[in-house]
This record gives structure tokens, C-alpha cells and sequence, in this order.
């Protein structure tokens, strides 16, 4: 709390690293402020740690805070539920040389919609090299490409007998994101306990 010089915030914002991220829980937790957090790569311990504070405090957690990105997710996953299992499921992610996680969270959020919108259980499969055979029917192919300064692209490939469907996102500023967080922390202003995400967010809950 040193570190605020007795200024406590009414939410805290933060895209660093599980590091970063896991010496801010103390003092957010102390200040009973509100947290609005989308650093990825996140371990399951400290997704934990976020949900257990977000039994005291107000944790707004998102692995994009895009809104191309989310109303990408609630495509993806209406265009899964309607063609169906007997359609492929890729998905391709670009990014910045300087990233460090890979899947991206988006593309491992991505994952999870297809996983709910298919009858049967998928498999992740995030790459492929040598002799690897056929492709499997429950397979989930994800594949990161990391080169120059792109800010973020990503593509869901649907394909089934003689036709493709793509479904994709481009972000061309970062600024997408930091917009985004902050209509976050407006919307968790004053808001209790909880573990809050995108799709309260347009929810309006």
C-alpha cells in the first residue's frame, strides 16, 4: 500500500506478467479495491488466487478486452453449434515477436468456445510436425506464429465437405485494448464481489 502514498484506488487495472500480477493480489486485497486484469499465460494456481480474492473484492478477468474479440467468440460459437461435429476446427494466431505466451489467451478462450459449442469431447493439438497422419475428427488444431510487430490477428477455420468458413480479427492499435479496460473499470466501479468477465460486460449485469 506504500506504494499508492496512502491513495487508494477505486480499481486497479493490469496487463503485466503472473508475476506482476501476483504482488498486486496483497494490496488489492488489503484496499478492497477492484481489479480489471488481462495478462495471460496465467498459471491454474494463479487463476486460483484471482478467484479467491474475487470472493472479497471485484475481479474483472479477460484474455482480450477487445470488442472485436469477443463478438468474434459468440460467432465462432454459434457458427460451431450450427455446422457441427463433422466440420474441422483450426485456429491460427499472429502476434509480436516479443510476446511471451503461446496459445495466445485469446486463442485459448477461442479453444474453450469451440469445446462448449461440439457434442463431443475435442482434442488440443497446437502444432504439428513430422509424420503426424491423418487428421483426427475430435482434433482442435491451434497454431501460433510469432513475427514483427503484430499487434494481434486471429483466425478460427471451420471446413467441411467442399467449403470453408474463416472467421477472424485484426487488431491494428493497442489502443483497442486499453479502451477496452477502461470501460471495465467504469462498469466494476461499486460493484461486490465477484468474478466478472466480457460477458457481463455486455451483459449490463
Amino acid at each position: 500500500m506504500a506504494a499508492w502514498s496512502g491513495v487508494v484506488p477505486d480499481v486497479v487495472v493490469d496487463f503485466s506478467s503472473e508475476a506482476g500480477l501476483a504482488a498486486l493480489l496483497p494490496g488489492i486485497d488489503a484496499a478492497g479495491c477492484g481489479l480489471v486484469t488481462g495478462t495471460t499465460g496465467l498459471s491454474a494456481g494463479a487463476l486460483a488466487a484471482l478467484q479467491g480474492l474475487a470472493s472479497r473484492v471485484a475481479v474483472f478477468h479477460s484474455s482480450n478486452m477487445s470488442t472485436g474479440v469477443y463478438v468474434l467468440g459468440r460467432v465462432v460459437q454459434l457458427a460451431a453449434s450450427l455446422v457441427g461435429d463433422e466440420w474441422d476446427k483450426e485456429i491460427i494466431e499472429v502476434h509480436h515477436r516479443r510476446k511471451a505466451d503461446a496459445p495466445s489467451g485469446t486463442a485459448l478462450t477461442l479453444a474453450r468456445l469451440l469445446k462448449e459449442a461440439s457434442a463431443t469431447e475435442l482434442s488440443e493439438v497446437r502444432g504439428r510436425s513430422g509424420l503426424c497422419g491423418s487428421r483426427k475428427a475430435d482434433e482442435l488444431g491451434i497454431h501460433a506464429v510469432r513475427c514483427g510487430d503484430v499487434v494481434g490477428e486471429h483466425e478460427v477455420i471451420l471446413a467441411g465437405p467442399s467449403e470453408t468458413l474463416r472467421l477472424s480479427h485484426s487488431a491494428l492499435s493497442r489502443s483497442v485494448f486499453a479502451v477496452g479496460a477502461v470501460r471495465a473499470a467504469l462498469w466494476l466501479c461499486g460493484r461486490g464481489p465477484g468474478f466478472y468477465g466480457m460477458p457481463d460486460l455486455f451483459a449490463g449485469a
